[in-house]
């Protein structure tokens, strides 16, 4: 199996607030949140099969969630669930790092910087724990996401664990995205 991308936030700290519009509000996980985050995940295709008993069982019931590090932006009057990004524990090169976990936009809600809204979130609560650094693991398709990950300070890590060299494949994504590498 292909090893996802792999980038790197270095001060999580100095990223600029992103303004919110009027009609958005950003909450964190509340209990019954689960059934918008599954839907949300399930509408960007992150993973596979997602349930509310599978969101419970990998997330919200593990020792390291944080109620206060999910992140779900919501249309104001209505409260429909329009993106979500977690602050997480992720694993990379052997040890548990905080990580930008599960970013999704809901269709109909792409191109209103709701990705930048939820990331910049997860990117302040690791800046209030003191978090040294911050990292995420995507997919090469996810070009949205990164180009999101790339305005906000990330920068990408061209080798991963086992020795796997991500160079080229970084690569195809700056031209896809017709930027610097």
């Amino acid at each position: 199996m292909t090893q996802q991308l792999l980038m790197v936030h270095d001060d999580a700290c100095s990223v600029v607030n992103v303004p919110v519009a009027d009609d958005v509000i950003l909450t964190t996980y509340r209990e019954g949140d689960e059934g918008d985050w599954v839907a949300l995940i399930s509408s960007s295709q992150i993973g596979d099969n997602w349930s509310v008993e599978k969101a419970r069982r990998t997330l919200i019931d593990t020792p390291t969630f944080d109620p206060q590090g999910l992140f779900i932006a919501r249309q104001a009057q209505t409260q429909e669930a329009l993106a979500t990004a977690c602050a997480y524990p992720g694993d990379a090169f052997g040890r548990a790092w905080p990580s930008l976990h599960m970013v999704a936009v809901s269709p109909s809600a792409r191109g209103r910087k709701l990705g930048q809204l939820v990331c910049q979130a997860v990117l302040n609560y690791w800046g209030r724990h003191q978090a040294p650094r911050v990292i995420l693991s995507t997919d090469d398709w996810r070009l949205a996401a990164i180009a999101i990950y790339l305005k906000l300070g990330w920068r990408a890590i061209r080798q991963r664990e086992q020795g796997e060299d991500h160079a080229h494949r970084w690569h195809d994504v700056w031209i896809k995205l017709d930027a610097p590498g």
